[in-house]
């Protein structure tokens, strides 16, 4: 039973915590659930808790009052653990609610001390909520399975296209950053590329992304901007190295640097990772190489503006980080890419993605 204080657009929620202690492509993807419940508490301060690399996405976001940065080294983090309880204990929150629990996100929830509690656990109990989940635990996109914690409030989304808000300080860099290389968006196709990715196994080879480049490349409007987060700088470097001319790096910006500089550009290509949910967010077109994760869950995005390249065998969905065999990434070829980018490219209904560049009121 939902109880009666938290009944969409109750003036009796004040403060609302959302915890999400995940990775940046999961952070992206709790931005609908997020709009979800500012559109029903529009009074209500929405605090997010969550990792270090994924704390950017929610800086700037106008449905986000306050960040707070948990490291999850827990227990060598214990002193900044506590800390972050006990701020969050001060502020008495109405109502907590934990997008993708694990257990220790799920007792973090419920040591906040909040009266009402939603912890969501996509595959094993809803550890400690107090609001009941009635949603089935069963296969679908990682974006409805977020929404089914707010549903569980009696909450309805009237979107669930993720967004992401970029500080127009970063635009800026990223305008100085095409200047220095004489790129110009309006005029030149600019493709992305990000060839990195969490797990190895989730890596198309580097060399089919050079080749790639070098097919688009024959297009002399094209130029090619590698892009990538900490400790891809080495891949970057070497994607630049066999593509050669009208190939620049830029991996040594912030996450939402790196977003502004994305906007800008006219189709993303990369694997499933964190940088395809950003280009979703930025509405950029993209194509993503997805090889041993499901697109059905990761890939929640709708043609024509973003093709997932795939192949069925049978060991999809295995989980592994190492893998002698890499079928499901070997069986998908330059071609394969080359022909989505294009598709993409030249659809009628797609236009130029202009990336609104916007700035949270209260920050």
């Amino acid at each position: 039973m939902i109880p009666a204080f938290v009944n969409s657009g109750s003036n009796r929620v004040n403060t609302i915590v959302v915890v999400k202690l995940r990775a940046i492509g999961d952070a992206i993807i709790a931005t609908p659930a997020i709009r979800a419940l500012r559109q029903a508490y529009p009074s209500a301060t929405i605090v997010v808790v969550t990792t270090p690399v994924a704390a950017p996405i929610f800086h700037h976001h106008p449905c986000v009052d306050r960040v707070w940065v948990y490291s999850k080294t827990f227990p060598t983090n214990l002193w900044a653990a506590w800390r972050v309880l006990t701020q969050i204990r001060e502020l008495k929150p109405d109502l907590v609610i934990n997008f993708h629990a694990s257990s220790h996100s799920a007792w973090l929830s419920r040591l906040m001390g909040a009266p009402a509690l939603v912890v969501h656990n996509h595959s094993g109990k809803n550890l400690f909520s107090t609001i009941p989940i009635t949603a089935p635990k069963e296969a679908k996109s990682a974006i409805e399975r977020d929404l089914d914690a707010v549903r569980a409030l009696g909450l309805e989304p009237q979107s669930v296209e993720p967004d992401v808000c970029v500080d127009p300080r970063d635009a800026i860099a990223a305008q100085a950053f095409f200047d220095r290389y004489g790129m110009d968006p309006e005029r030149q196709i600019i493709v992305a590329i990000n060839p990195g990715a969490s797990r190895l196994t989730k890596r198309w080879p580097l060399e089919r992304f050079a080749a790639t480049a070098r097919t688009l490349l024959e297009d002399p409007t094209a130029r090619v901007v590698v892009i990538g987060g900490p400790g891809e700088e080495i891949l970057a470097k070497r994607l630049q190295a066999q593509v050669g001319d009208r190939v620049v790096t830029a991996t040594g910006f912030t996450l939402l640097q790196t977003a502004a500089v994305l906007m800008r550009c006219r189709v993303f290509i990369g694997n499933d990772a964190g940088t395809h949910h950003l280009a979703a967010a930025l509405k950029v077109p993209s194509v993503t190489v997805f090889g041993p994760e499901l697109p059905q869950e990761w890939h929640p995005y709708a043609l024509p503006r973003h093709e997932a390249v795939t192949r069925q065998v049978h060991c999809v969905n295995c989980g592994l980080s190492f893998c002698d065999r890499m079928e499901c990434m070997s069986l998908i070829s330059v071609e394969d890419v080359v022909d989505a980018v294009r598709r993409v490219l030249t659809d009628p209904s797609l236009t130029k993605p202009a990336g609104a560049v916007l700035i949270n009121p209260h920050h």
